[in-house]
């Protein structure tokens, strides 16, 4: 499956907006993604250490807790060089 950089952005972008005080938030549901690639790219964010999520199987995320501070931080190098546009 190909990486998508716009795709980790919106991730984590959803996941700053809608973080609450350790209240499962669901996955998101992007228009220009199937939900499998979605699931996938949340997979790669907990890999890369800028989200953690909540897993039933052990094997794919079924919702994400919070934004780390390393997602913080690669959430704001995304937007100051324009990635997630």
């Amino acid at each position: 499956m190909k990486l998508h950089r716009k795709l980790i952005f919106e991730i984590l972008a959803y996941t700053e907006a809608r973080a609450t005080n350790g209240l499962e938030i669901p996955l998101p549901e992007l228009q220009d993604y199937t939900q499998h690639e979605t699931v996938n790219h949340v997979k790669l964010c907990e890999e890369a250490g800028y989200i953690d999520t909540y897993t039933i199987d052990h094997k794919m995320p079924s919702s994400i807790l919070r934004l780390t501070w390393q997602g913080h931080m690669e959430l704001e190098r995304m937007r100051t060089e324009g990635s997630g546009s």
